[in-house]
């Protein structure tokens, strides 16, 4: 999900900084091509416009965090969606990557509460509220 607001979108998950690319679509739900879809509404924003990402995981190459690039970067530096990128050679390249990575190591906490839109599941009898994890999966 993208807000935009005036000349800034915040973009959170959909994209990473231009160095780092762009997001995995592996997640429960996810879908590759509709990623490639969301990422292309951005990128057909003005080129000035300022997108800002969720969280940067630096790279190889850069420790420091950055939060902040415009569209116009990314259209042109982006390493995993520029301009020229076609759509089936995104998708092959997000769900080869894909792939590879292992789950983050509290997603099964993270899903509980994004599905529920930021709120704690339910409380239980004692008054607590629970994440639940399986044994038996993932």
């Amino acid at each position: 999900m993208t807000y935009v607001c005036g000349d800034a979108a915040f973009t959170h998950d959909t994209l990473m900084q231009p160095d780092a690319g762009t997001s995995r679509a592996d997640f429960p739900g996810g879908d590759s091509s509709q990623l490639w879809d969301s990422i292309q509404a951005i990128l057909s924003l003005p080129g000035d416009t300022r997108l800002f990402v969720g969280h940067d995981y630096g790279t190889k190459d850069r420790d420091e965090p950055q939060w902040e690039a415009t569209v116009a970067q990314h259209r042109a530096t982006n390493r995993h969606v520029r301009d020229g990128t076609r759509r089936e050679d995104w998708i092959a390249l997000r769900d080869a990557r894909d792939a590879t990575l292992p789950l983050p190591d509290r997603i099964m906490a993270a899903l509980q509460i994004n599905l529920r839109g930021g709120r704690l599941p339910p409380a239980e009898d004692d008054g607590h509220h629970y994440l639940k994890v399986p044994v038996d999966r993932f």
